[in-house]
Order: C-alpha cells, then structure tokens, then sequence
C-alpha cells in the first residue's frame, strides 16, 4: 500500500522539526524554508509567529536576516525602492530581536546590520569614483537609511552631505553669475535644508574626524550664505580643539578675508607659518608655499608694510616663477615706499623693471623715490621713462 505525498510531507517537516529543536512550528517552516532559498515562503512563516508571538527573538531575527537576502536580490535587479523597504525593515527586526534577547541576538544583528550596511555603502563608493555622483548619492542615502543611528550612519550621511554641497555650491555660483534671483533662491533654500540635516546627525557623531568634517561642511555652506562670522565661530571652535590644525588655520584666514578682516586673516596666515616653520616636513611637497603670500598680501592690505615686507620676502624663497617674484618685488617696494624707506623702496623698483624694463609701476616707485631722496636728475629720467609707458599705453 502506497503512502501519500501529503503524509511524506508531513513526516518530513516533522522530522526536520525535531532537527531544528522545539520552537514555534512556524519559526521552523519558515527555517525550512529559508535553508531551500524559497524566501517569500519564509518571510510569511516568520509573520505568521511574530503575530502569534510578538517578542519571539529568533522569528525577527530570522525575518530580518530573510528581508536582508531579498533586499539584495531586489538591489542586483535594480529594483532600489524595493531593496530600500527590505533592508529597512530587516534592520527594524534585527535591532527589535537584539533588544529581547541581547546575549542570544544583539551581536550577530549588529554584524549583519553591518554587513548590509557595507555592501551598500561600498557600491556607493564605486558609482563614485566612477564618476557617477547621482548614483552614488542614492547608495549612500539608503546605507544611511539602513544604519541611521549605529556607528556607520555619520560615515554614509557625511557622504551625503558633502555630494549635496559639492552640488549645491556648483548651482550657487551658476546663479549668483547668471543674476537668476529664482535659481538662487531655490539655491538658499537647498543649503538651509542641508544646515537642518547636519543639525539633525551631529548628536548621533562620535567618531571626532567625522564631527570635524561635518562642522567644516556647515561652516562652508554658512559662508556661501554670507553668514560669515557663524562660519568663523565654527572654525574657532575647531581650532581651540586642535590647536595645530594648519587646515582650520586657512579656513579661519579665509574666512576672515571674506569679511574684509585682512589683518585678522593674516594673523591665522601667520600661525599656519609658524607652524610649518616648526614642522618643515609638513610642506616638503609645497602644498603650504602658497601661504606665505597669501599671509604677505593680508599684510600689505591691512597697511601692515613692515610685517607684509617680512611676508613677501619669505614668499621669494618659495616662489617658482618670475610672475610671481614681480609681483613680491612690487609690493614690497611699494611698502617700503609707504614707510618712508626710499632707498630701500628705489632698491626693490630696480628689481622690478630688471625683470620687467616696461613695468608701469616700478617705474614710478623708482620717480617718486629719487624725488623725495633729493635726486633730482636720476628722478626727472626715471618719470620720463614712466610718462613715456604710461602714454604708449593709453
């Protein structure tokens, strides 16, 4: 006598029952099933004992893990808004099973969190370097949807932000260029959103890079704003943190700079130079030398000419090209003429037409210098050369 298919069915699930141990029947369908990848069947089973049993660990941690597989299935397909659902949703059971049994659950929910977050999170990433931001920006936002509160959510919203405002600043200067009142508008409105969002993620930060980056991020959209002092307290706030940072030190320069403070943004131009004075290594490559006339130009618009001349001459050990010592030579001339030191102002307009014969303004530093030392006749040839350009020029 044969025996019925439904009877062997039967027997096999109660055998493969007790393999699994005595648990809710359906917790153990629904294993059966996810151990032969028929993932819809499982979800279902697990459903089934949750509403049978609210606070059974296993069956959220096994919907969770169950919603992860098909969540990636979703993402290989294209299917984004799909996978989003399920990957949010297995998070909200791994964390729920972690919470009723943590010593059973709560370390293997948050390695697979983890898990789901990085396969996520370092697509993103590709898309990236790929080139493709958009992409990439829908990645981050989703691994940011699946971990918004552990460790790994700052890392994907850090991400997301800085796409936003690498964009953002791009259709700022479109629309202040263009004079397209609406575009920048719209444009304000994005970067206030964005100040909202950061807000927002701030308290969940621990890791201090990321909270630096982040503050960076704010104080440069306060900045595109014109909310230039907020941007400075932000950087100052950094600074007092990390006293050493040459990075702040050229944030809060320019920052200064901004506002019209030269001698203030050459002040922090100054502690970034002494700071590389210390630490030489540190600008082997000449990523700083920048600084030096960054810091001598502060100077010499805050009428600071002593210290600008000092500035502009360290600025000539590092300068690479004759375009730019011209223009070191100019100003400290210039400066020198505004200290009443005409010999050495005559010294450096030499220097400038030595390298420029037809230079407008060497010429007359040279004129006016003479003149006020006495010299007369070196003085009337030095304003005819100085006559003579300027009228070849108009």
């Amino acid at each position: 006598m044969r025996m019925s298919w439904k009877i062997l069915v039967v027997l096999s699930l109660a055998l493969l029952a007790g393999i699994y141990g005595c648990k809710h029947p359906f917790v153990n369908s629904g294993n059966i099933y996810l151990d032969q990848g028929m993932l819809p069947k499982a979800e279902a089973c697990y459903r089934v004992a949750l509403h049978d049993e609210p606070d059974n660990g296993e069956a959220h941690f096994q919907l969770a893990y169950t919603l992860s597989e098909m969540a990636k299935k979703h993402l290989a397909d294209g299917q984004m808004d799909s996978a989003r659902v399920k990957f949010v949703a297995a998070t909200e059971h791994y964390l729920k099973a972690a919470q009723i049994d943590s010593a059973a659950w709560a370390d293997d929910a948050d390695l697979n969190i983890s898990s789901n977050f990085a396969r996520v999170f370092n697509e993103g990433a590709k898309l990236l370097r790929a080139g493709d931001s958009d992409a990439a920006l829908e990645y981050y936002e989703l691994a940011y949807q699946i971990d918004p509160h552990g460790e790994n959510g700052p890392r994907a919203e850090l991400n997301i932000v800085q796409l936003k405002y690498d964009k953002l600043s791009g259709e700022f200067r479109t629309a202040q260029t263009s004079g397209d009142s609406t575009a920048l508008a719209k444009a304000t409105e994005e970067a206030e959103d964005l100040l909202t969002r950061i807000d927002k993620t701030m308290p969940d930060v621990k890791d201090p890079d990321t909270k630096r980056t982040f503050v960076e991020v704010k104080a440069a959209l306060y900045r595109m704003l014109d909310r230039g002092s907020e941007a400075r307290a932000l950087y100052e706030q950094l600074l007092e943190e990390n006293p050493d940072d040459i990075g702040l030190m050229l944030n809060l320069a320019r920052s200064q700079k901004e506002q019209g403070d030269y001698a203030g943004a050459a002040a922090f131009y100054q502690r970034a130079i002494d700071q590389i004075e210390m630490a030489p290594v540190i600008n082997e490559d000449g990523r700083y030398d920048y600084v030096y006339s960054e810091c001598a130009r502060a100077y010499f618009m805050a009428d600071e000419y002593e210290k600008a001349i000092d500035a502009f001459t360290m600025a000539l050990d590092v300068a690479k090209t004759d375009v730019e010592r011209l223009d070191f030579y100019d100003r400290i001339a210039v400066s020198w003429f505004q200290l009443e030191k005409y010999e050495k102002a005559l010294e450096y307009a030499k220097k400038v037409v030595d390298l420029d014969p037809e230079n407008l303004n060497g010429w007359q530093i040279q004129c006016r210098s003479l003149s006020r030392m006495g010299r007369q006749s070196e003085s009337e040839t030095a304003c005819a050369k100085f006559s003579e350009l300027r009228d070849a020029n108009n």
